[in-house]
């Protein structure tokens, strides 16, 4: 849990580490019967919550995209304020990052 969480504390990397196992482990067993064909950020979602799993998408070359959602997938964020940038640059991560394919090295 990242209750309380502080980034200058000690041991908060590892609140980190665990809370991206957490939300990899999640995304993958719900994607069992099927792959998704939109992501919605709920409301409640936080900036490092959002930024953990964004996170889970780009590691290991897009292996978690390719194997829970189709191809052009939706990514929806509800409630956009204008004061919560971060949402929309979430938004955009997910389009230029994840979404977009990388050319080939």
């Amino acid at each position: 849990s990242l209750e309380n969480f502080n980034p200058n504390s000690q041991g908060e990397t590892e609140k980190l580490a665990d809370c991206e196992r957490s939300i990899h482990k999640s995304i993958r067993n719900h994607a069992r019967d099927g792959k998704f064909n939109a992501i919605f950020i709920h409301s409640s979602a936080d900036e490092v919550i959002s930024s953990i799993f964004l996170k889970c998408f780009k590691a290991r070359s897009g292996a978690l995209r390719d194997e829970v959602l189709v191809n052009e997938s939706l990514i929806i964020a509800l409630q956009l304020k204008t004061n919560e940038t971060w949402r929309q640059n979430l938004l955009h991560r997910f389009k230029s990052e994840v979404f977009e394919e990388s050319p080939a090295s």
